[in-house]
């Protein structure tokens, strides 16, 4: 299985790390083939043992594929530089300077150190108060001054509009490697726009994969009420909108006594007014498509999504068929509250991000169970996670040294491989609770099926919206909406293209 396979590859990580680091200057460093090319500004090294590579498997590692390798250069100590706002935890960040014992810094930790000395560099993360600033200065002035810039999607699409950042496809070592498991592919095919791309995710950082949307289920309630878990109804396919609402209806109960269902009663599933869109990308459906001509077009209003649209208000008007979040009184933070009512066995299923397994699930006594959101019907193919507009991209500013931030940038990304992702999945999976073998199935599902709508994250649409205040008014009828709002998307959306182009 993946997460087995990957922790392998972090163990083994961690003990070649262990003796190298005992063992003075003599390290081998990479086994990736030194090239006599002129146009990385650095000097070429000698191309080391194969035995000592820390950067890719090989054929003969678990018939693993071979990747093209990448050229090893000495820097000479060069500074490569991200540019990053404030943060509250090490997710936040793209750097660790020290081991502390927590899974995800020392990977961030690990993956700096190893590109740092294969390639003689200084790698630093650059803190501003005021980063999108800063970043605009930058470019404007012309200067160099960062390597890489990581934000939220959303502030990238707005750095992309202004024409400061640099297209993937350009950049030397990332443009022909960007088909790899390394980078998003999710992200590739739903973000560029007219053979252009400015942003990437990927397994270099994972905040991405934190924003996305999923589902989690309280263990002990699915016994108390003799239920199964879902895990077969997902691989079966068979996870759909219909199937969720009969397994939760049954479980709410009046638990204070006062006639009516509230925050303190049992329910089947707590959702958010955001539920909406989430479904509705659950459902495989975009705002906003781009063709295969890789230009935009507004798909919110096709059959297919008005259906899916009306089946999501018809099953949100419904008093009985969730508690919404949004709705908890009397509390300071309500989404730490929904947190603790979870954990609290009031609530079989819950919707939301990925972010609190990681923030405060784990230490959860009770088990539970991790699964995409529902499709729409059984007729659709896949299972889709959505990702929001606060999910973390990284992009490169239009003045970079392409040659020099290509190959580090692609560099850090082959080393996430093996150290960031296998530890993001031991947060995610290693829990106070021991969890079964099928979350992790259920997290390549999650991960591996991303919708990216360039209508909701750059917000040319407004479909988030008003989905969001339908739900929480408990309205339906969609279809005159979006007879309002049609001409002011499509405006939005061909001027979107036409900066682009």
């Amino acid at each position: 299985m993946r997460i087995i396979k990957l922790l392998f590859i972090f163990m083994a990580f961690l003990i070649i790390f262990a003796f190298a680091s005992c063992g003075g200057n003599d390290q081998k460093i990479s086994g990736d083939t030194a090239t006599t090319g002129s146009d990385v500004k650095g000097e070429n090294i000698n191309q080391a043992d194969p035995e000592d590579d820390l950067s890719l498997m090989t054929e003969e590692d678990n018939n693993a594929p071979v990747y093209p390798e990448l050229p090893v250069v000495d820097f000479g100590g060069r500074t490569y530089t991200i540019l990053n706002r404030e943060g509250v935890h090490i997710w936040d960040y793209f750097l660790a300077e020290e081991h502390n014992g927590d899974p995800i810094n020392d990977a961030l930790y690990m993956r700096k150190i190893a590109v740092e000395e294969k390639y003689n560099v200084k790698i630093i993360e650059s803190i501003s108060g005021s980063a999108m600033s800063a970043a605009r200065a930058s470019v404007n002035a012309g200067d160099d001054m960062y390597d890489l810039i990581q934000f939220e999607i959303k502030d990238m699409g707005s750095l992309a509009n202004a024409g400061l950042l640099a297209n993937w496809y350009e950049m030397p070592y990332i443009s022909e490697n960007l088909q790899y498991d390394w980078w998003d592919q999710n992200l590739n095919r739903d973000l560029t726009v007219n053979g252009k791309l400015y942003m990437q995710d990927g397994q270099l950082i994972i905040k991405d994969d934190l924003r996305l949307t999923c589902m989690y289920f309280n263990k002990d309630m699915f016994k108390e009420f003799n239920l199964e878990y879902p895990y077969k109804l997902v691989r079966d396919g068979k996870w759909t909108l219909d199937n969720m609402l009969e397994l939760s209806k049954g479980v709410n109960r009046d638990l204070d006594g006062d006639g009516t269902m509230g925050q303190f009663d049992q329910w089947g599933f707590m959702s958010e007014y955001q539920v909406g869109i989430h479904i509705y990308q659950g459902a495989g459906e975009r705002s906003v498509t781009v063709n295969k001509d890789g230009i935009p077009e507004l798909t919110l209003g096709t059959q297919r999504s008005l259906d899916v649209i009306e089946k999501i208000l018809e099953v949100t008007a419904d008093p009985m068929a969730m508690f919404h979040a949004d709705t908890i009184k009397g509390a300071s933070d309500v989404w730490l509250t929904a947190n603790a009512y979870f954990q609290e066995n009031r609530f079989l299923m819950r919707s939301s991000i990925f972010l609190p397994i990681v923030e405060s699930l784990r230490a959860m006594e009770t088990d539970f169970g991790i699964i995409p959101f529902p499709k729409f019907d059984e007729f659709q193919e896949n299972y889709y996670s959505m990702e929001t507009q606060w999910g973390y991209a990284v992009s490169f500013p239009k003045t970079v040294d392409p040659e020099f931030a290509g190959l580090l940038t692609e560099a850090m990304a082959r080393e996430s491989v093996k150290t960031l992702t296998p530890a993001f999945y031991e947060i995610s999976l290693r829990t106070k609770s021991a969890r079964d073998d099928e979350s992790e199935d259920m997290l390549d599902i999650i991960f591996g099926n991303k919708i990216y709508d360039i209508g909701v994250l750059f917000s040319l649409t407004s479909i988030d919206e008003t989905l969001a205040s339908m739900v929480s008014g408990r309205k339906t009828g969609y279809v005159s909406q979006f007879e309002k709002a049609e001409a002011k998307m499509l405006a939005k959306v061909e001027a979107f293209y036409e900066n682009y182009k």
